[in-house]
């Protein structure tokens, strides 16, 4: 075998441009990547401290000042309507062009939380009657906004330029932990949530229904169906106010209101009079159009039991359910004793989201009875000893049913063994697996942990947060590193008791690597990824060598969207070493979008300790997960493959052969704009063996290195003709191994294509895996 060297001595100019392509411009659809970058850059230590505690000092002052007028200014406005504005505004102006859409903040769902939490403080006697006009709105959203920011960033200025660097990280750790408590919202998407939560409570119905009048599988049902109607009303008022924001002069503008909402204008004529007298322009009366429609907001948000009645499933006395919302409810008032800042991240309308007006349900936040589903329906079934005695015991068995299920679909060809019980050959105790998938060559060790995140620990109680760690972390990584190593030191065949009295009889002997992972049943936030920051912060040993952590609602998101059992293979396994190499900010989700677009392949950048911001890369799974509540046909997101590789993909896992998911792993490595380079020049090659003019010994392979240099993957694609099996093998191990050599790579992958015959429909007349 001879290395194509018209090309090789392209290839190292070539692999520099790769890199960078590969981190910037992966593709057409690519994903922009932000590089993070210190505002302190430059500066020496002790400035960029003092700058810090500088700007904390800041924020101090301006937190107060912006929540003390914020707070203020509350009592000047009727605050049912108030909160059924920034309602409006947060969930739906974003589907047509609204008027006010200028503002510098977004009004977000934790911000008309806030509002809500700050309003129930006082009796609804002690606020003004009449409705905010846009000036006001103008400014709560300012003041909501900047105070947001300040809330957080204040406490920089408590940092101890003494302090030792390792709690300098923790404190920073404990930040990210409170900003995700007060900013990000729901564990999964609506049917996930929705699913999982009535799976969760179903062997428990009966006796929940016996001792509350109703069931969780219907509660969450009417959830649905009282966000859905809500939905349709605030549509309802789009579509009746989108005529008069497209109109082009103030005459069609007034008209078109009118038309749409007759009781809000009386006279078109005086209307138009007023905004010419005044010199009113087009864009300014448009505003003042939009608000008149907002005095009818609040009866979008209001429902009555008989709402709630018609929106349950099955029938049943309203008294009982008006017991179970009333549970879920508060008055104006009943927040009087609430410290105001403690709003901000361990705020009562999470988990009793209704307002009750009179016989009535205002509902600002209609998305809080899907951020907080479960919470909500904790709170009332246990309040019985029994039930909740029950509920405990059965959230560790929901989980490792659920997730035994997911592998299950996901990988219906594996040999999969719950609860292991196996003996551990140097200190002779017993301990269990909760999971092992056996496919192919790869074994995947898993360990489900039904714990709780307390909410301490959610607001960053240090010591709270070490436990949460401790359990929901490291105990569930020792056990899986454990396991790893006996079952290496081991190969062979094992039998193993299960904990339902049978047995686990597994062979470990064509095992080539182990993925080891923790599922959680609570969503940890940021404590999820990137898991150096815990090493960093002191909060785990670095001796202890921690699983990824996924929470159940992402292993569910990362199994149904990726379609071949070796992206899911690639995906976990690879999720774990990126995890160990790279520094990003992230959550689950923006892994996987990283994935799709990349194949989490960003070169050097993934061990040179360049900060990778991508939170928001998520967004491209958004169209397909939400297609149910959309109604949108999308198809499903994928990773973007050359047509030759896709072959190569579905063959390998069409007629699997032994070493196929290592084989494939391989492939998975290479870039799309690798693959198409490779095939390219791998072409090249196969042209010119099958000329007349070809010999024996000239070139007749080409070689690609795929990935970062510190990891790379080596592809080596063999052309041939007129050779025997053996002479054919022969020639590709002894030509492989030089290649290895060269590289210092101790393994590859070989297609091989003979040029003599019509390969097709298959990609390859041999593909192996060679090693030395």
């Amino acid at each position: 075998m001879s290395v194509n060297r018209a090309t090789k001595a392209r290839q190292d100019k070539r692999a520099k441009d790769r890199a960078q392509y590969n981190v910037g411009h992966a593709s057409r659809r690519a994903l922009p990547l932000e590089i993070g970058r210190s505002p302190f850059e430059g500066l020496k230590e002790a400035d960029a401290h003092e700058l810090f505690v500088q700007i904390g000092k800041d924020h101090g002052k301006t937190f107060k000042k912006t929540f003390d007028e914020l707070r203020q200014m509350l009592h000047s406005v009727n605050p049912v309507m108030l909160l059924s504005i920034l309602s409006f505004l947060s969930c739906f102006a974003h589907s047509f062009r609204n008027p006010l859409r200028t503002l510098k903040y977004a009004v977000l769902q934790h911000h008309v939380e806030l509002f809500q939490g700050l309003v129930l403080m006082s009796q609804l006697e002690q606020f003004e009657p009449q409705q905010p006009i846009p000036p006001q709105m103008q400014r709560f959203i300012e003041l909501v906004g900047e105070a947001e920011q300040s809330f957080a960033i204040r406490r920089y200025a408590d940092l101890d330029p003494a302090v030792p660097i390792e709690e300098r990280h923790t404190a920073r750790l404990i930040e990210m932990v409170r900003s995700h408590t007060q900013s990000v919202r729901n564990w999964g998407y609506p049917q996930q949530i929705h699913a999982m939560v009535t799976e969760l409570f179903a062997p428990l119905e009966e006796e929940i229904e016996a001792r509350f009048g109703v069931r969780v599988e219907h509660l969450v049902q009417m959830f649905t169906s009282i966000t859905n109607s809500a939905e349709a009303r605030v549509n309802v008022h789009l579509r009746l106010l989108r005529p008069a924001m497209q109109a082009r002069t103030i005459t069609s503008l007034v008209k078109r209101f009118q038309k749409s909402f007759p009781a809000a204008v009386p006279s078109c004529e005086e209307l138009v009079a007023y905004f010419k007298t005044n010199k009113i322009g087009l864009q300014e009366a448009r505003i003042i159009i939009f608000s008149f429609s907002d005095q009818l907001l609040p009866n979008r948000f209001t429902f009555s039991l008989d709402d709630f009645v018609a929106a349950y499933p099955k029938p049943l006395d309203p008294q009982v359910l008006k017991s179970v919302l009333d549970r879920w409810s508060l008055f104006f008032g009943d927040l009087s004793t609430t410290e105001p800042e403690h709003l901000f991240m361990k705020n009562p309308v999470w988990t009793r989201p209704f307002i009750k007006l009179d016989d009535k349900y205002f509902i600002p936040v209609v998305g809080l009875t899907l951020s907080f589903c479960l919470e909500m329906i904790e709170g009332v079934v246990c309040e019985d000893a029994n039930v909740k005695s029950r509920y405990e015991r059965r959230r560790g068995k929901f989980l490792e049913e659920k997730t035994n299920q997911l592998f299950q679909r996901a990988f219906p060809s594996a040999e999969i063994f719950q609860g292991s019980l196996w003996t551990d050959s140097n200190s002779g105790k017993i301990y269990e697996n909760d999971l092992l998938v056996l496919i192919d060559s790869f074994l995947i060790i898993v360990e489900a942990k039904s714990g709780r995140v307390p909410s301490p620990a959610r607001r960053g109680a240090k010591e709270s947060l070490r436990t949460t760690i401790q359990t929901l972390l490291i105990d569930p990584s020792v056990q899986c590193k454990r396991f790893a190593d006996h079952l290496e030191r081991n190969p062979g065949i094992h039998c193993f008791s299960a904990r339902d009295g049978s047995e686990n009889s597994i062979d470990t002997s064509g095992v080539k690597k182990i993925v080891r992972l923790s599922v959680t049943f609570d969503l940890l936030g940021p404590l999820q990824a990137s898991l150096r920051d815990l090493v960093h912060a002191g909060m785990v040993s670095p001796e202890v060598d921690l699983n990824p952590a996924i929470h159940l609602a992402d292993l569910e998101t990362v199994l149904v969207t990726l379609e071949r059992n070796s992206e899911k293979l690639h995906y976990l396994a690879r999720r774990a070493e990126f995890e160990s190499h790279a520094k990003y900010i992230a959550d689950e989700a923006d892994l996987l979008a990283l994935y799709l677009d990349r194949g989490l392949n960003l070169g050097e950048h993934e061990f040179d300790g360049t900060l990778l911001v991508l939170y928001g890369l998520s967004r491209i799974l958004d169209p397909y997960f939400m297609r149910q509540w959309t109604g949108r046909r999308v198809g499903r997101p994928k990773r973007r493959y050359s047509k030759w590789w896709t072959k190569m993909l579905d063959r390998l896992e069409m007629q699997p052969m032994q070493g196929w998911s290592e084989i494939a792993f391989m492939l998975l490595n290479v870039s799309y704009e690798q693959q198409v380079w490779f095939e390219r020049e791998f072409q090249k090659c196969q042209r010119l063996v099958s000329s007349k003019t070809w010999k024996m010994g000239d070139d007749d392979a080409f070689f690609c290195l795929a990935g970062a240099p510190q990891q790379p993957t080596l592809i080596l694609g063999f052309a041939y003709k007129g050779l025997s099996r053996a002479e054919r093998n022969n020639r590709i191990e002894n030509g492989a191994v030089t290649v290895m050599n060269n590289q210092s790579i101790s393994k590859a992958v070989v297609i091989g294509i003979d040029v003599e015959k019509n390969s097709a429909p298959y990609p390859y007349d041999m593909l192996s895996m060679v090693g030395r």
